[in-house]
């Protein structure tokens, strides 16, 4: 889990891989496998490690750098945890032949779709402003729904940077990023939204509340880049 305020971490472990199994909301379908796996503010993933060595030997888990916009400068890798091997252990159980069940949320040419337009204005540099739909955070228009609906939303970051989307109350499906199907199917409730691209998420409306939604880099959502999803009861 990535409790950073802003930092995006790209992991990695010199000689080893991360077998990702689950997301935010639980395993997923498929596990995959990289040699680098990124976590944007507010992500949590769970993975499975090999650790390879001898007793006594020493690994460190990394984060080297990734060009989130703006051009941040690239700090050089930094260690985030040290690893120490103690003696071997017995050999784990077989790993399990099916991994979570997980259901598409049902979805048809007819499901609503709802834009989302990330933007940023930096005409004033010291005193930045994030908006959504052109609005600045807490003078927004509230979404309104009824609960068991379903919709398509769409994100398009028009920024020069990327933000991790985070919906409060419910998770969501990933469905594609600049209309390429993503995989594998699980269930998120952060979502990072690279600059310049459009993601699409299907999501299926929870209990009847006020919830936010935002950016999770939390100097975005403070300076506007935020908004509420007023979930009413089935009519």
């Amino acid at each position: 889990v990535s409790s950073a305020n802003g930092r995006y971490f790209q992991l990695e472990l010199p000689g080893g891989v991360f077998r990702v199994i689950g997301w935010d909301g639980g395993l997923v379908d498929a596990p995959y496998e990289t040699q680098r796996l990124l976590i944007a503010p507010g992500e949590r993933y769970d993975v499975l490690v090999e650790l390879a060595g001898n007793d006594g030997d020493e690994l460190a888990l990394r984060t080297v750098h990734y060009d989130r916009g703006h051009d941040i400068p690239d700090p050089g890798p930094i260690d985030v945890l040290a690893i120490r091997l103690g003696p071997a252990s017995a050999p784990p159980d077989e790993l399990p032949l099916t991994w979570g069940d997980v259901a598409p949320i049902p979805t048809s040419a007819t499901t609503p779709r709802r834009a989302f337009v990330l933007a940023e204005d930096d005409t004033d540099p010291a005193n930045p402003v994030f908006t959504i739909n052109d609005e600045a955070y807490p003078n927004v228009t509230p979404v309104a729904v009824s609960s068991g609906e379903v919709e398509i939303w769409e994100i398009e970051n028009t920024s020069e940077m990327d933000h991790p989307f985070h919906l409060h109350g419910m998770s969501f499906q990933v469905l594609a990023l600049d209309g390429t199907p993503t995989a594998p199917l699980g269930w998120k409730d952060t979502v990072n939204v690279p600059r310049e691209t459009t993601l699409r998420f299907a999501v299926a409306f929870g209990g009847p509340g006020v919830w936010m939604y935002h950016c999770h880099i939390l100097e975005h959502a403070e300076r506007g880049m935020m908004g509420e999803l007023e979930v009413s009861a089935p009519p």
